[in-house]
């Protein structure tokens, strides 16, 4: 479990999801999940779009 995440990185920025700290409240979108994720993947690094694109059409 993870009980105190209190932020996430999306891209190359890191974007809190606590709508305490974001000056227009919280994101619809940054809220749980209403389900579960059976396959994730955590990097060290962002990844740039090529290898991303890459990731998705089987390509790496």
């Amino acid at each position: 479990k993870f009980a105190d995440v209190t932020g996430m990185v999306l891209g190359n920025f890191a974007f809190e999801t606590d709508p305490t700290l974001a000056s227009h409240g919280g994101e619809d979108w940054a809220r749980g999940i209403n389900g579960s994720l059976d396959q994730f993947r955590i990097y060290k690094v962002a990844l740039s779009a090529a290898e991303i694109t890459n990731l998705f059409t089987g390509k790496l």
